[in-house]
């Protein structure tokens, strides 16, 4: 599954780029320990996308599964 949303999240479609940075947000560990790390650093590229949409969506998917890392991240991409 992870391979799918992967290739969708390089998509020149920006919907499809949007609807990959949801479904990663969605996802994370079946034990609820803390967000996959292939995520985080997919949705971090993805809040770089030139389409505004995918931005949003990336940050709202990221603050889902915030850590240490990603807060850092999302606090220097507001800046």
């Amino acid at each position: 599954m992870f391979f799918l949303i992967a290739r969708q999240a390089r998509s020149k479609d920006a919907g499809v780029r949007r609807r990959a940075a949801e479904k990663l947000g969605a996802g994370g560990r079946a034990d609820r320990s803390g967000p996959v790390p292939r995520h985080v650093a997919l949705l971090l590229d993805l809040v770089k996308d030139a389409d505004a949409g995918v931005r949003m969506a990336a940050y709202e998917s990221l603050g889902r599964v915030a850590n240490a890392r990603v807060l850092e991240a999302m606090t220097a991409g507001l800046k």
